[in-house]
């Protein structure tokens, strides 16, 4: 008689996959989504670690009563110009052998999800799409225990026939089939990143409410920008040095939250400029922290003496410097800049160019924006390196 092996906990299973940590370039589709997983864990529930880029996409670990339930999460951005189907969920990628197209089992989308059920304690699966789905897959947005989910559903019944069909022959590690990945997936239609980055916004409104945190809205964004830019760094951080490093619980999180919110509202607290020195070393660019300081140091003589600013505009050359800061936030997010004094030049290219537009010569607004920008982020509102932890 032959013993079968015990199997062993979700917590010291390894990825059955590499590659998607050195893969990204820029936040994406996914980071918001996984922001979105941590904020409804700070706001309460059961949700108490989010894992980046490990088991599956993400994975979500709820505490049900005492035991740990695992939820298995595929994100996918892809426009695919049409609805989804049971076609697109179950294709399976080919290769050529002895010259005929042979399709490989367990590399479809439904596959690699249910592959992951090979741990002990109870699992289930989420499948994020950005575009939407036909009427046939609709079915799985549905609530597990909704009555258009009963097995003898005739619509749910094709269904399952269909899919089955698909991917016969294929089963999990613990020797399950898609009929089980079918009981136990929910589908959700997210449509883009920015819909998802709006949703999550209000999220954090409600987080910030609950904290009886008052921010204004651009610190707010920023604070928004930082988590994204945490889940970022959990994905990329390689599984093989540090696994911890990729695992998100809900009273690190906690934590950390509460320190970025201070930093935001008491910027103060550490002594004159100090938030400004700390952001100037972490984007490289410690010794320009005394010019900076003296920049940052005349837009505040002048922003407190208004009869200074006759002379331009003073609100609309922020809104417009700030708009255009952000934006080259979002840029360097994205892997589209280089931290450093390259980076430092180029927002001083965009603020003498706003300064040229909006203020005639002798004015000072040149100087006025760049000490503009150095306030900006010593309220932590600006950065000069990819947001992170």
């Amino acid at each position: 008689m032959t013993n079968t092996p015990a199997r062993r906990s979700y917590r010291d299973l390894t990825p059955r996959e590499y590659g998607g940590e050195e893969a990204r370039k820029g936040f994406d589709f996914q980071d918001h989504v996984t922001a979105g997983y941590c904020l409804d864990m700070l706001l309460g529930g059961d949700l108490v670690e989010v894992w980046c880029e490990t088991l599956d996409d993400v994975t979500l670990v709820h505490d049900r009563n005492g035991h740990e339930t695992y939820e298995f999460v595929q994100a996918k951005s892809n426009d695919l110009g049409k609805h989804w189907s049971v076609t697109d969920l179950c294709r399976r990628k080919t290769v050529k052998v002895s010259g005929k197209i042979v399709h490989q089992p367990g590399t479809s989308i439904l596959e690699k999800s249910l592959a992951n059920d090979a741990g002990h304690e109870p699992c289930g699966f989420r499948v994020v799409t950005a575009g939407p789905v036909d009427k046939e897959l609709a079915l799985l947005s549905l609530p597990l225990d909704a009555p258009g989910r009963a097995a003898a559903d005739p619509a749910y019944c094709s269904l399952q026939q269909r899919i089955t069909a698909h991917v016969a022959g294929f089963t999990s590690t613990n020797g399950r089939d898609a009929t089980f990945w079918m009981s136990n997936v929910v589908w959700q239609v997210m449509y883009s990143g920015d819909a998802v980055q709006d949703r999550n916004l209000l999220k954090l409104d409600r987080l910030l409410e609950l904290r009886a945190v008052v921010l204004f809205p651009d610190q707010r964004a920023e604070l928004y920008r930082q988590l994204v830019g945490k889940v970022y760094e959990a994905a990329k951080a390689p599984f093989d040095v540090n696994p911890l490093a990729k695992r998100l619980t809900r009273d690190a999180c906690s934590q950390w939250l509460q320190e970025v919110v201070d930093r935001a509202r008491f910027p103060g607290a550490a002594g004159k400029g100090m938030l400004l020195r700390q952001k100037l070393d972490l984007g490289g660019l410690g010794h320009y922290q005394v010019t900076a300081r003296e920049q940052q140091m005349y837009y505040l003589m002048r922003r407190r003496n208004p009869g200074y600013l006759n002379t331009f505009d003073a609100p609309l050359a922020e809104a417009e410097a700030q708009r255009a800061l952000t934006r080259l936030n979002v840029e360097l997010d994205r892997g589209n800049l280089t931290e450093g004094p390259e980076f430092l030049a180029q927002c001083d290219d965009i603020l003498q160019g706003i300064a040229q537009r909006l203020g005639e010569p002798g004015t000072g607004l040149p100087s006025y924006l760049t000490g503009f920008m150095y306030n900006l982020a010593d309220r932590c509102v600006f950065r000069f390196r990819k947001a992170g932890p």
